[in-house]
């Protein structure tokens, strides 16, 4: 797209698995961005799968007690997991009730095969080809302008966040005090405006 439209240089813009794209994108092809914008960034899956399961082990018995009886079980299909899903969801994902349309489109619009695939059973469940992904030892290549964004109840913790930012030379970090993984759902103005004032800088020089 960036060169049917023949730009030299754009702002890239990635929010969970969309992180990884574009670190990949930048580690490969750093010349070609102006600036870079993870959201919710994904840069260390393993790290990520503790950061859940302790999320996970927080949530309410049981809650908690569903999702490890039936992933014993392997019954990932069974209502009373799905039902456990969803309000891990409802505190770590997003926190609008309900569900804004886009990402009820979203989550409707979900392929199993290629989600099974990718990333594994569920949330917690991590066993896809994604289940290694591991950027953070080459974190430290990145010159350009970096913005990184989470949510205070995010499922990428601000923990592990401001730890990726500690490793990017002059990035910076938000955090959104009232949203989980989507803060762009679900505090939109405060998201649109963090990213203006981002934008406007980097093009200021």
């Amino acid at each position: 797209m960036r060169a049917a439209l023949q730009f030299a240089q754009v702002h890239l813009y990635g929010h969970s698995w969309g992180t990884m794209l574009a670190l990949d994108y930048v580690l490969t092809h750093p010349a070609r961005l102006n600036s870079l914008v993870l959201a919710s960034p994904c840069a260390d899956i393993p790290r990520f799968a503790r950061d859940v399961r302790a999320l996970l082990a927080a949530m309410p018995p049981e809650i908690r007690d569903a999702v490890q009886r039936n992933e014993a079980a392997g019954t990932f299909e069974t209502e009373e997991y799905q039902e456990a899903t969803f309000a891990f969801y409802q505190r770590h994902l997003c926190r609008v009730d309900p569900l804004p349309e886009p990402l009820q489109r979203s989550m409707a619009g979900l392929n199993p095969q290629v989600y099974g695939t990718m990333w594994g059973a569920s949330e917690f469940t991590i066993s896809g080809n994604l289940a290694g992904y591991d950027r953070t030892a080459r974190l430290g290549e990145l010159t350009l302008p970096v913005l990184l964004t989470c949510g205070r109840f995010d499922e990428v913790t601000p923990a592990a966040t401001a730890e990726y930012q500690s490793q990017i030379p002059n990035a910076r970090m938000v955090i959104f005090e009232n949203s989980a993984h989507v803060a762009m759902l679900e505090e939109p103005e405060a998201y649109v405006q963090t990213l203006r004032e981002f934008l406007r800088q980097v093009e200021a020089g």
